[in-house]
């Protein structure tokens, strides 16, 4: 249960390390989020023994990424994949923050 908390606070301590620590880098140090929050949701599932779709869902967010990425080049030929997979990369952070935040109000209401 202890990991349920302790892994997305450790994830958002190292985002800030990162942060400070390259300043005026080329990526979002937000890039590291769901390595931390994903296992964090899988765990809280897992505790409370209901039904996880994680995997399919993180399955289909990066066919995803594929299929929009690869529109996305051979459409607009300015643009870069790697900005694109990184923006992408960025809207999964969010997703995962939000995702755990979401799990937490619902696993203990």
């Amino acid at each position: 249960m202890l990991n349920i908390i302790l892994l997305p606070l450790i994830g958002l301590f190292l985002t800030w390390v990162l942060a400070k620590a390259f300043p005026k880098a080329q990526f979002n140090a937000t890039i590291i989020l769901p390595f931390f929050f994903l296992p964090a949701c899988q765990q809280l599932t897992r505790s409370r023994q209901l039904p996880s779709f994680l995997p399919y869902g993180f399955f289909c967010f990066f066919v995803l990424v594929i299929a929009v990425s690869l529109s996305l080049a051979i459409h607009n030929k300015n643009i870069s994949l790697g900005k694109t997979l990184l923006q992408l990369f960025d809207y999964l952070s969010l997703c995962s923050v939000l995702w755990f935040l979401g799990l937490l109000v619902v696993v203990f209401i």
